[in-house]
């Protein structure tokens, strides 16, 4: 009992001493802290932390640390070369030089902390990040929109500020096929409650092959808290993008509250040629940012000299629910100017200076664990504005959107529908007419409500994707009709080289077209219209384009159901005209396919005849369209028929009759309503003419047509040149000659009687040709005696 008692005392005094000297040691170390606080001290600090992987090294180091009071203490501590090594993550540090003064206050029931002086002049920063790096960052679930401000760390919350300076000559970040070099200049300087803040930065970023630079300053000061904000907030950026783009920005906050800042953004955009400048006003808080924008943009596309987005409205935050994602809400209306040269001067030169648009968007954005980045919501770009003109018009392009942004382009799926529906196509084709655009006839003279739908649904995938295409037109007028409806599907290739195809069939559901009037008594147009040179130069560059590049091909497919004709009105035809046809176009191939035209009667030779039929058919050799037709021409006492078989450029034309008659008879009969025996020696001599063309072929469809369509004056043939002469009458005192070749009209000339003695003769030679073309023309007088 007694040796126990002893053991109690001894192990009393034994914890009361220990107690009295560890309280010495501390008050000690107190009193003195640079007891501890000395650069001994921290070399074993620094081999301890070389063992953990942290290497510290410097060239000199001053540490002390002094007893202000017995409540204040202070460290001050200067080194040159002082550098930080943690190899294991890449990161690499030095200073050239290194200050700094810190105190700790405990006057109170919490100690107050102090960083009177930080100075860390010419350092070098260097960072790697490999790939398996990137990948074992944990997923964020903080939300970017928790508060306005960055956030320090918490401990900063009660130390005290005096003047900060950091100076990073080289700033070196670096990971797989990105790479940020640049200098930092960092000052701070802090009052009790205030602070401010301003950074400068001049470098380069590398994303793959592509560099950025730039150069941005940064003010931050607050009034209220040293660390934490709020600020006001003044920035300003410079960058020069990839292609000789520059961009300019500037920024402008100031605090509402603790965790809301109204801010003010201009921007400008320049590259070579085009320049864009932007402004934007609104306001940012823990539920997102929400913004005014007005901009405007020059010579951003050809013919487009000016587009404008004035009061555009963007929201972006929070959904519902935190979990729910984020959302993305904008409201855009868009002025676009329009620049032609044929318009300048026109009637709608004010509608193209000002056309509006209207872009929407309501956009669901996710960023959770399992699902990174996901997107879903709608696009649409409204024209309704742009057919204010023409009344009553709707326009829209919507586009559901789902998928993965951080996957794009692949795995998003898209979902788009056009819809066009104007009330009265006429006003369309009115506000078009001045346009090199214009809509042609016959399609010009269609009205009526008109409505154009087509969707397109896909997704983009690593390689590619399909995306089907619909289209549905309703065009009507009284006379017309053209009811198309399309289906196909776009073939979209991404790799190992960009390839898109088309694979489209069109089917003429219900068609029925009025052709322009003909008039014979009337003189036809003597050379080609301009436009349809232009049309042709066009297409024969887009055809060329088309066999340089492999980037897109197509097959189209056009056909109208067999039960169900396209039907052609013409004033030569007393009904319809019906046509068949089924063609196949695609780009590395000519056009193949077959046009039938069935039986309708019309006038020829000065009476009603029958075309039975008239059919064309395209093969692989464009230089051979093969034709096969039947006309039927009924008399009292016989029949005949002319059969037109072979090439369309130089076709077989046959002459038969029912009973049967000599072909010179025929042609009499068909040229001049008359036996071969009952016509003068002229006649005669153009029978004649006419039969040997017809053997050689050297009659075309079109001339054939003009000698049945007309009142023949007279035919000659030279069958040595194989040149073919017509006269034909168009009306009293007025008639037309024709001079053509095997291959082209090469000759057309009018003459017209003036008066008793007078009259004007023309000739335009070469009339196809817009090189060699030219006129004549021969005024004469005669008189009989």
């Amino acid at each position: 009992m007694k040796f126990a008692r002893k053991i109690f005392r001894f192990g009393t005094l034994a914890s009361l001493l220990i107690f009295i000297l560890l309280s010495g040691a501390f008050l000690a170390a107190w009193q003195w802290p640079q007891i501890l606080i000395n650069p001994s001290n921290a070399a074993r600090l620094a081999g301890f932390l070389k063992k953990k992987g942290i290497i510290i090294e410097w060239k000199r180091l001053d540490l002390r640390a002094d007893s202000l009071s017995f409540f204040v203490k202070q460290v001050e501590l200067g080194s040159a070369d002082l550098c930080v090594d943690m190899r294991d993550s890449g990161f690499h540090s030095c200073f050239h030089e290194a200050k700094l003064t810190a105190t700790i206050d405990i006057k109170g029931w919490f100690p107050k902390y102090a960083v009177k002086q930080l100075r860390l002049g010419g350092g070098a920063v260097e960072l790697k990040l490999s790939e398996q790096e990137k990948k074992k960052s944990p997923p964020q679930d903080a939300d970017v929109f928790d508060t306005v401000w960055p956030t320090p760390p918490a401990f900063l919350k009660d130390v005290a500020l005096g003047v900060a300076f950091i100076e990073l000559r080289q700033f070196h970040l670096s990971s797989p096929g990105f790479k940020v070099d640049a200098k930092i200049n960092l000052n701070g300087l802090g009052e009790v409650n205030k602070s401010r803040w301003i950074a400068e930065t001049e470098g380069s970023v590398s994303i793959e092959k592509d560099r950025y630079q730039a150069h941005a300053y940064l003010n931050l000061q607050s009034e209220e808290t040293v660390w934490f904000g709020p600020y006001v907030v003044d920035a300003a950026g410079k960058g020069e993008l990839p292609g000789k783009k520059n961009v300019d920005l500037k920024l402008h906050g100031v605090p509402r509250g603790s965790n809301r800042l109204d801010y003010i953004l201009d921007g400008s955009f320049r590259a070579t040629g085009r320049r864009f400048l932007g402004h934007a006003e609104g306001t940012a808080n823990p539920d997102g940012i929400n913004a005014l924008i007005r901009a405007t943009g020059f010579n951003l596309a050809p013919h487009i000299p000016r587009a404008e987005i004035n009061r555009c409205h963007l929201d972006y935050g929070r959904a519902y629910t935190k979990k729910a994602g984020r959302r993305l809400d904008i409201d855009c209306p868009v002025l676009i100017s329009a620049d032609f040269e044929k318009t300048r001067k026109g009637p709608y030169a004010e509608f193209l200076r000002r056309m509006s648009l209207l872009l929407r968007a309501n956009l669901k954005l996710e960023d959770l664990p399992n699902r990174p980045g996901a997107i879903d919501g709608n696009i649409v770009l409204r024209m309704d504005p742009l057919l204010e003109k023409i009344r009553e018009g709707s326009a829209a392009l919507t586009t559901r959107v789902s998928g993965v942004l951080a996957e794009f382009p692949q795995k998003l799926s898209l979902d788009t529908e056009l819809e066009l529906r104007v009330l009265e196509f006429q006003k369309v084709v009115a506000m078009l007419r001045n346009f090199p655009w214009a809509i042609p006839e016959p399609f010009g003279s269609l009205s009526g409500p008109m409505k154009v739908t087509a969707s397109a649904k896909g997704e983009l995938m690593a390689e590619g994707g399909d995306f089907p295409i619909k289209l549905e037109t309703r065009l009507s007028s009284e006379h017309q009709k053209l009811f198309l409806d399309g289906e196909g599907q776009l073939h979209l290739k991404l790799k190992p080289e960009l390839h898109s195809h088309l694979d489209f069939k069109l089917a003429l559901s219900d068609v029925v077209l009025v052709l322009p009037h003909l008039d014979m008594a009337e003189p036809p147009r003597l050379v080609p219209d301009n436009r349809i040179h232009s049309f042709a130069k066009a297409a024969r560059a887009l055809d060329q384009a088309e066999k340089d590049s492999s980037s897109f091909s197509y097959l189209i497919q056009v056909a109208n159901p067999v039960d169900h004709p396209i039907r052609l009105i013409s004033n030569l035809a007393s009904r319809d005209i019906p046509v068949t046809l089924a063609l196949r176009m695609a780009n590395d191939q000519p056009i193949r396919g077959y046009v039938r035209v069935a039986a309708f009667p019309v006038e020829l030779f000065r009476r009603t005849a029958t075309v039975e039929h008239m059919n064309l058919g395209f093969g692989p050799d464009p230089t051979k369209t093969e034709v096969n037709g039947e006309i039927r021409v009924v008399y009292t006492d016989y029949t005949i028929r002319i059969k037109v078989l072979g090439l369309a450029q130089q076709p077989t034309i046959k002459f038969l009759s029912e009973p049967p008659l000599p072909e010179d008879q025929v042609i009499a009969v068909l040229l001049f309503g008359k036996k071969i025996d009952a016509l003068d020696p002229n006649q005669a001599q153009s029978v004649g003419s006419t039969k040997a063309a017809v053997e050689d072929s050297a009659i075309s469809l079109a001339s054939m047509y003009l000698l049945a369509s007309t009142p023949v004056e007279s035919i000659g043939y030279d069958p040595t040149t194989q040149t073919f002469n017509a006269k034909v009458r168009l009306a009293d005192g007025t008639s037309l000659n024709l001079g053509s070749n095997m291959r082209e009209l090469n000759e057309v000339g009018i003459r017209k009687r003036l008066g008793p003695h007078w009259s004007i003769t023309t000739y335009l030679q070469n009339p196809m040709d817009p090189v060699q073309r030219t006129l004549t023309a021969f005024l004469e007088w005669s008189t009989g005696y």
